[in-house]
């Protein structure tokens, strides 16, 4: 209701803002090799860099450094009022020009922003035009660089008092960090923080700028000779008093909350994700609906307050109760289903509901890894520094300093030695580093590595996919940390869940090729009744008298036939009574290939070869032309007692028709005969060696994994 909140956004001609954007680059290339930009210390809009979770590792760094070594810390978090929207257009020019940036380029400028106005649409109707004389235009692609050259004069005016007023941690001194906007300005006691704030404030008001003290905050810790407390000292900033943070107050600075003894664990955040979760239960949603919801728009909330949040994993335990619960309703399972069956990903059968803590570890990880290979060699130093300062704790400040080896070995989680002993340390990134590492090997393989050669900082997964014994992750792919952990730690649940005597045996054969599980994200071609079968029949955990477990057996016949034991083969693919069904499930298989066979070919279908001796009749024998070449595919569908049944039949089909196939290219003088099978497991398992069957039928690649997925629809209808 306050026009105030409200800023104009520019609908510029689509020309005008690739013009812009152009425009943007050469400004910013001339602006960062004239260090005309205030980096690192200044990282809003800085490509190639991730300022936000950067810019929190050093703020996180000096409050641990401050609290392990009993130094005095003061802090002040800074808000500028209406920072975009009231830089004056004239400030700009002035400020351009006295960076010595190209007359033409500010006259150029200087003519993008004059004569600028606005019109505000409301119910009752439309202003005539507001001329606008401040602020960068929202919208346009160079007002992100327009405003981070304005607002340099504040930022060097802080910096200049940098070797007096800073705080040391390691080799570098710190007295300020901006995002845009979002600056703090730390200093290594009070008095220097006073001389920080009197000259931020006086080069605000000079650019036209103005602080909202009451938006802005402080905090004061005091470490010294054995202390441990918070000072209520009173700061100002353009004759502004500034309020300070009391103990268990927090100040939320680029999404993270920061203060001293505060807790940052998002409640309300996961009270609303088991708010939104009752209700997906209870939404007339389809259940692969339900888990597509959770995947998509209810687990990606967490991932922003894993990374940045230093909250205990016991916090999410409730929720991930909750989710493992949706995850098993989604796929109509009961308890005692394989807990991988919830965690795996729906390419591999699974519900895809990732588990927040391992996530949790997966972030930690990989923000430490991102720290210590960052691109901007201070944050990498003050990384290294604090990883070696910890480990050297923990080995014994007599002893020398740490060598790469020993500090992998403490990121890994080695006991061995001095690297078991509990020294009474604060938690600190390293800490937790070597804790998430600890917990993710299990399934991952995980461990930290320096490359001798190389000379650089690498990630080792054992095991990360089924054909790979392992993978290193270097400093060059570190964009793809957490995909290809998360990749390896699914391969393990895999794993585990197929080494399962009772409720793997499906799975061993069916996450082999990716038309198994075709329909676990949109439900395509399924059911309902198909997709509460399909989930507990590869469990083996359909209510059948030779499949109960844990109880007394008592009677396991055959409800139907009487004669044999009532497990899920012989339903499926035994039971007599279930002939029709059999012959049914076979012929549409068959004729789904039939009709992928390309027009013109002389097809057979379940007809002895004319003039042969041979009594046996091939599913199909299609002929290209009356001299060949001539294919003889047999459609098979066993059961699926892991992978080798699947070989098994494909052999026995082989060996079936050997003789039909050596005849019949007798008769057509050495005419090119393939013989093959086409095999679908009788719960939907594709066969990764069907695609070298299709191929020669000259069934297009595009149309294959159509054809594949039909299949196994057919199997599991």
């Amino acid at each position: 209701m306050d026009i105030g909140n409200w800023r104009p956004i520019a609908l510029q001609p689509t020309m005008g803002k690739i013009f812009a954007g152009i425009l943007a680059d050469r400004i910013y290339e001339w602006a960062m090799r004239g260090r005309r930009i205030s980096f690192p210390f200044q990282k809003g809009f800085i490509p190639g860099t991730e300022g936000c979770f950067e810019h929190n590792f050093v703020l996180n760094s000096v409050l641990e450094d401050a609290r392990r070594n009993g130094k005095e810390l003061a802090i002040t978090w800074l808000d500028l009022a209406d920072a975009f929207g009231s830089i004056p257009h004239s400030h700009i020019t002035r400020i351009l020009t006295e960076m010595a940036m190209p007359n033409s380029l500010v006259r150029l400028i200087a003519a993008m922003y004059q004569g600028v106005t606005t019109r505000i649409e409301a119910s009752t109707g439309t202003t005539t035009e507001v001329h606008i004389t401040t602020g960068v235009r929202q919208g346009d692609p160079l007002s992100p660089l327009l405003f981070n050259l304005a607002i340099e004069p504040l930022l060097r005016a802080i910096l200049a008092k940098r070797a007096t007023a800073g705080y040391g941690v390691g080799m570098t001194k710190w007295c300020v960090l901006a995002y845009a906007d979002d600056i703090v300005v730390i200093a290594h006691n009070a008095g220097a923080l006073r001389a920080l704030l009197h000259a931020a404030g006086t080069a605000a008001t000079r650019s036209g700028l103005q602080f909202k003290p009451r938006k802005c905050a402080t905090l004061h810790l005091d470490h010294t000779q054995g202390k441990r407390r918070i000072l209520p000292t009173a700061f100002t900033i353009q004759n502004g008093e500034i309020r300070a943070l009391g103990e268990g107050e927090a100040f939320r600075y680029l999404g993270a909350p920061k203060g001293w003894k505060i807790k940052t664990t998002p409640t309300e955040m996961l009270r609303t994700l088991e708010k939104d979760l009752d209700a997906l239960k209870g939404s007339q949603l389809a259940p692969w609906q339900r888990l597509d919801a959770v995947r998509t728009f209810l687990l990606p909330r967490l991932d922003f307050h894993l990374r940045i949040a230093e909250f205990s994993k016991s916090a999410l335990a409730n929720i991930e109760r909750k989710l493992i619960v949706a995850a098993r309703d989604g796929l109509t399972i009961p308890v005692r289903g394989s807990r991988e069956m919830a965690h795996l990903p729906p390419q591999l059968g699974g519900a895809g509901i990732f588990p927040p803590r391992i996530t949790k570890d997966i972030l930690c990880i990989v923000h430490t890894f991102k720290m210590l290979t960052c691109r901007d060699p201070i944050v990498r130093d003050m990384a290294w520094h604090g990883l070696r300062d910890v480990v050297h704790r923990k080995t014994g400040r007599t002893l020398p300093a740490p060598t790469n080896d020993v500090l992998m070995q403490f990121l890994t989680g080695s006991m061995e030695g001095r690297l078991g002993a509990d020294v009474g340390d604060t938690t600190s990134q390293w800490s937790r580093a070597r804790q998430a590492t600890k917990s993710l090997q299990k399934h991952s393989g995980l461990y930290w590595e320096w490359s001798k050669c190389q000379h650089n900082l690498n990630l080792r997964l054992l095991h990360p996919t089924p054909s790979n014994k392992t993978l290193s992750i270097g400093p060059n792919h570190r964009h793809l940390a957490v995909h290809l952990i998360r990749g390896a730690i699914e391969e393990g649940w895999r794993r585990s869940l197929v080494a399962k005597l009772d409720q793997g045996k499906v799975f061993h054969a069916a996450t082999r090729h990716p038309a198994s599980a075709h329909f676990m994200r949109d439900g395509r071609r399924t059911r309902f009744c198909d997709w509460r079968f399909i989930n507990r029949a590869r469990l083996n955990l359909l209510p059948l008298n030779g499949a109960r477990r844990g109880m007394t057996r008592g009677e396991t016949t055959c409800r139907r036939c009487g004669k044999y034991e009532e497990t899920l083969p012989h339903v499926l693919n035994h039971c007599t009574l279930h002939s029709a069904a059999w012959t049914e499930r076979h012929n549409e298989v068959q004729q789904l290939l039939v009709d992928s066979l390309p027009r013109g070919w002389t097809v057979r279908v379940d007809r002895r070869i004319p003039g042969e001796e041979s009594l046996l009749r091939p599913d199909i024998v299609a002929s290209e032309s009356p001299s060949g070449p001539h294919h003889i595919i047999d459609i098979t569908i066993p059961f699926e007692n892991r992978q080798e049944a699947l070989d098994v039949a494909r052999t026995t089909k082989r060996e079936k028709y050997v003789k039909v196939a050596e005849q019949l290219r007798e008769r057509h003088a050495g005419a090119a005969v393939h013989l093959d099978a086409v095999i679908v497991g009788a719960l939907g398992s594709g066969d990764a060696n069907n695609d070298a069957v299709l191929r020669p039928l000259h069934i297009p690649d595009r149309k294959m994994p159509t054809l594949q997925r039909k299949m196994v629809s057919a199997a599991i209808k």
